[in-house]
């Protein structure tokens, strides 16, 4: 933008913070507003995913006819607060006969009718509490989908590809190289909003094609001859999310991993919620396991009560250098190690990282 302000642009893409998204709204008045999903996250900060649903509902009510919402609809929350509003809804999702799960997750968020209060049905279920739901009662259900992904290929922690059709034009073929179920739900996402400003498919292929991960988000970084993925980890369902990932194609954790934990106002002071992540998906093998961070030791308890064997657990030092340095010399020459960090601990790391000039300082990417 110029320094009057001037964007010198035609769209602006703006990533809004929960709390922010109302007020950002009501003063940019967009033409399109996308909603992704809705899962809890620092509840210190945002309180309760209930509340965060009642402000924006309050908010996309006020949108004009000739407004439009992308939402995906295998969010049962946000399906409901979409209903009946004045702007133009299209509704995304996925339609997938593997990558199911056979039951709600312990840290599911939203999955009882916002109606009448009823645990909800899944017909099919992918992520959390998204999938192909509806109310016992018949209060509600999911929508019908304007945009639906299928035929998902995911191809470890390298890429994925999925096939999208928007109504009745034919399925387009879209690869994208970042992995895990919950990128093929923003895949969808991006095919969902150029359907709604009328793009022309060939150019999502080849925007999505040439597509790399933001820092500390499947980034791949080679140190000391060893090659590290940084996986930003900062709530149950993402954590959950990252760990299914990891373990889908092996039934479990194969590569040495350390989990970095912080708890500055950036990654929520709260840490309670690692008590809902999954990490009984960890207890079976014989990979180490390293922690590290503020809240490092932490994170090794509630490793040993998932029934990790303490022989596997490792502490290392709270602060990033050593820790690191720590954990590279635990991965043989050639290898590979995982890294799974908050917030601040992924920006610790990686200015660590940077310093050492394995990295570029994020602002230079």
């Amino acid at each position: 933008a110029t320094v009057g302000g001037d964007p010198r642009a035609d769209i602006a893409v703006i990533e809004a913070d929960e709390a922010a998204l109302p007020e950002i709204v009501r003063r940019v008045r967009p033409r399109v507003v996308l909603l992704n999903n809705l899962f809890r996250d620092q509840l210190d900060r945002y309180g309760e995913i209930d509340a965060i649903a009642t402000a924006w509902a309050r908010a996309l009510a006020a949108l004009p006819a000739g407004a439009t919402v992308v939402v995906n609809a295998d969010d049962p929350a946000l399906a409901t607060i979409t209903t009946g509003i004045a702007a133009r809804r299209i509704t995304f999702g996925l339609d997938e006969s593997r990558f199911r799960l056979d039951a709600l997750p312990h840290a599911a968020d939203a999955a009882t009718c916002r109606l009448c209060g009823a645990d909800l049905v899944y017909d099919a279920l992918y992520v959390s509490h998204l999938g192909a739901w509806r109310c016992p009662n018949g209060d509600t259900v999911r929508p019908p989908l304007d945009v639906v992904g299928h035929d998902i290929d995911l191809q470890g922690v390298d890429a994925l590809a999925v096939s999208v059709t928007a109504g009745p034009a034919p399925p387009v073929r879209l690869t994208v190289a970042v992995p895990g179920l919950y990128n093929a739900y923003n895949v969808v996402a991006t095919a969902a909003v150029a359907h709604a400003l009328g793009r022309d498919p060939g150019e999502v292929v080849r925007g999505l094609a040439a597509f790399r991960a933001a820092f500390g988000r499947i980034e791949r970084v080679g140190y000391r001859d060893r090659t590290l993925i940084l996986a930003l980890v900062k709530n149950p369902t993402g954590f959950n999310e990252v760990l299914r990932m990891l373990t889908v194609a092996t039934g479990g954790l194969t590569v040495p991993t350390m989990i970095a934990i912080n708890d500055l106002a950036a990654d929520g002071r709260d840490v309670s919620w690692l008590w809902d992540v999954d990490f009984e998906l960890l207890a079976g093998g014989d990979t180490p396991l390293a922690t590290t961070g503020i809240r490092g030791t932490d994170m090794a308890n509630r490793l040993k009560y998932a029934g990790v064997g303490t022989g596997r657990i490792r502490t290392l030092p709270p602060d990033a250098r050593p820790a690191l340095e720590a954990f590279v010399d635990s991965i043989p020459e050639g290898g590979t190690g995982y890294i799974l960090p908050t917030y601040t601990a992924m920006l610790d790391l990686r200015r660590v990282l940077a310093s050492l000039g394995a990295v570029e300082t994020f602002w230079r990417q």
